[in-house]
């Protein structure tokens, strides 16, 4: 379900679009009720009507996901390349204000007690769709449709490949390299801001200790790569705070401006998310291939936050930059945590790669052991690695008794060298220990040879990695 402030005149002739999310909610709530005969009327919307109506009316209770689009300011060609404007700074925070506040209002009424709802925020300008055609994942006349009509629409590979085509025969991405440069630094923007005023203006039930809404049906909340400019740590912090009570996952990513974001998640996110937080995930996806290498004035302390805050959490995920073994020497520096939650942790292992020796994959394999040792709720823990032509997969799992460590290689070839099984059967202490060694079959690698992509369906903890629509835009993204 997607909730937009931007209109859509072609969807069916209808104002629909033209009304802001909140009121579509809560015309929703008037119209979807069950009437005598049993059956939802919905007949007043036409683009929900053949969806939810009649036979279909239970897919009301199985919607799942809300993605929820904040329209930011609109800028000329004549700006398109320049930074923002502290005019046009203060008019996004004041839009990302007024838009969580009402939207978090409108989606407190729902109890969340039987299931939840994983909310997607993403906010960019309609500008951003006429400059940027390409970066944008998911456009506003994307045909969402539910899984069993899939068969009778185009796919999202059909519809991609049609936008993409459209696009290249355009003008608009013929630029100069020092033009695409500024282009890309005015998508990205400055990270958004709520407006404790404005919350407290918008707010019309507030009191004293609390000023945005609860929200216990939403039970996830996703960042993913369209919204480029970000959220503040600060920002996020108090969603969380205040509203996100029984968040369960959070994926995010980061703009250049890392050092301001270390600090907002160092100071502000991380002490605040609530302790029902079960997963965290935090990938940092580059898409400028200008994009600066972050030192290690950035990375040190990233790397020491990561490993330290790991253990309130039941599922981790670290950036996909920071440097595996120094992450498991850093959970090693520190004392066993007889309370550490983690169960699941995966990575990638930038080390894992052809050009490695044999020693240094030793090393890494050797290092995670020891700190494995470290969490006692250990469950699964899975480091990989993959490019053109090569593919890694480390895995540590335990299971009724038994512990099992799968090794899988395509490309060149390591050994578990004898201190590799000596270090992770003392992990596995009274269980049964099992080592499975096999590399990626020619089925499995495929005609094309092995890609970035085709690791993912053997990860025990992709999701951890990827939500399902990340997945699946980046596998059809990058098909020939």
């Amino acid at each position: 379900m997607d909730t937009s402030t931007t209109s859509n005149a072609s969807a069916a002739g209808f104002p629909w679009y033209s009304l802001f999310p909140e009121i579509r909610l809560l015309v929703l709530q008037c119209i979807l009720p069950k009437n005598e005969h049993g059956e939802t009327t919905v007949d007043h919307l036409p683009e929900f009507s053949k969806a939810v109506s009649g036979e279909n009316s239970i897919r009301l209770s199985y919607i799942d996901r809300l993605r929820f689009y904040i329209r930011l300011a609109q800028y000329t060609e004549c700006l398109f390349d320049k930074p923002e404007s502290a005019d046009n700074i203060k008019w996004n925070n004041q839009a990302f204000t007024r838009a969580m506040v009402i939207y978090l209002n409108a989606l407190s009424s729902w109890n969340g007690l039987r299931g939840g709802l994983t909310l997607e925020i993403t906010a960019y300008s309609p500008s951003d769709e006429i400059f940027h055609p390409l970066c944008l994942d998911i456009r506003n006349e994307y045909p969402f449709r539910f899984e069993e009509d899939l068969e009778k629409c185009p796919s999202y590979l059909e519809y991609y490949k049609k936008k993409r085509a459209d696009i290249m025969s355009s003008e608009v991405i013929r630029r100069s390299a020092v033009v695409r440069r500024g282009m890309a630094q005015r998508l990205h923007g400055t990270p958004l801001e709520l407006q404790p005023w404005l919350v407290e203006r918008e707010k019309r039930f507030s009191n004293q200790t609390r000023s945005l809404a609860r929200v216990p049906i939403v039970k996830g909340l996703i960042l993913r790569r369209s919204l480029f400019r970000g959220i503040t740590g600060k920002a996020l912090a108090k969603l969380f705070r205040e509203s996100f009570v029984a968040l369960e996952r959070w994926e995010g990513r980061t703009k250049e401006d890392d050092d301001a974001f270390l600090t907002g998640l160092q100071s502000h996110l991380m002490p605040n998310l609530p302790v029902g937080v079960r997963s965290f995930s935090l990938i940092q996806m580059q898409i400028l291939a200008h994009r600066y290498q972050a030192t290690h004035e950035i990375v040190g302390p990233l790397l020491q936050l990561m490993a330290k805050s790991c253990h309130r959490f039941t599922n981790f995920c670290p950036p996909l930059e920071l440097n595996a073994k120094a992450f498991f020497k850093q959970l090693i520096l520190e004392a066993k945590h007889t309370r550490s939650k983690l169960e699941c942790l995966t990575l990638r292992a930038d080390s894992l790669r052809p050009s490695t020796s044999q020693q240094s994959v030793t090393a890494l394999l050797t290092a995670a052991g020891r700190a494995a040792n470290k969490l006692p709720r250990r469950r699964v823990i899975e480091l990989w690695n993959s490019g053109q032509g090569y593919g890694y997969l480390f895995r540590y799992a335990q299971k009724d008794r038994r512990a099992t460590i799968t090794w899988r290689s395509a490309g060149q070839d390591f050994e578990l060298a004898p201190q590799v099984i000596r270090v992770w059967s003392k992990v596995a202490g009274s269980l049964t220990l099992i080592v499975e060694k096999s590399p990626f079959t020619e089925d499995e690698v495929g005609s094309k040879g092995f890609k970035h992509k085709t690791i993912l369906s053997h990860l025990a903890l992709r999701r951890l990695i990827f939500d399902p629509i990340t997945e699946a835009q980046w596998i059809v993204m990058t098909k020939p």
